[in-house]
């Protein structure tokens, strides 16, 4: 009976060992997920942000246009 109990409790242990190991792997692998959708916004802002700012700088530019043709007549 001895000898069932520890190989139960190996078992047991061994089970413990993977579970964590599978958990470690997936924890990782949420990090990197989350990284990577970080650094996405992160380049989809910056590019928002010069669009933005191209299209401010046109209507600026529109806009000063139409005030000198205002001036002409």
């Amino acid at each position: 009976m001895s000898g069932n109990h520890q190989d139960l409790r190996y078992e047991a242990g061994k089970a413990v060992g993977q579970a964590q190991t599978k958990k470690d792997e997936l924890m990782e692998r949420a990090g990197d997920s989350l990284q990577s959708a970080k650094e996405s916004c992160q380049d989809g802002a910056e590019k928002a942000g010069s669009f933005l700012q191209q299209t401010g700088e046109e209507a600026k530019s529109m806009a000063q246009g139409v005030a000198d043709a205002v001036k002409k007549n």
